[in-house]
């Protein structure tokens, strides 16, 4: 009897459809395990992208300050360089603070791009 277990369970004594079954099994089984981790993969990204969608739905409701006119402040910005680089009379007091202005601008534009960016960012 325990010669007849083990040529059951020998590769010899098999027959062709049995190992195509079996074959057939692991290819499934490896497809299974594929298709899991591709799920376990894809669960990951989704939470990274709903916690994502909170941080910045939270610091749009922080930001107090409405997205400013950006088209209105790179106007403002162009105008500022361009008195900067045309004026012959210009003191260096004068200069300064025109730089200063611009500086400011270059801030606010900021602001309102990243607050832009953000908002655009949420509705996608």
């Amino acid at each position: 009897m325990e010669s007849e277990r083990k040529e059951v369970g020998s590769d010899a004594t098999k027959s062709p459809a049995v190992k195509e079954l079996e074959e057939s099994i692991d290819k499934v089984k490896k497809e299974k395990y594929a298709v899991v981790d591709e799920i376990k993969r894809l669960r990951s990204r989704l939470a990274y992208k709903k916690s994502e969608y909170l941080a910045i739905t939270k610091l749009l409701e922080m930001d107090t300050e409405k997205t400013k006119n950006i088209g209105y402040l790179k106007r403002l910005k162009e105008k500022l360089e361009f008195a900067i680089s045309t004026e012959a009379a210009l003191t260096p007091d004068k200069e300064k603070e025109l730089i200063r202005k611009i500086n400011s601008v270059n801030e606010e534009l900021d602001k309102s791009l990243r607050s832009y960016r953000m908002r655009k960012k949420q509705k996608a």
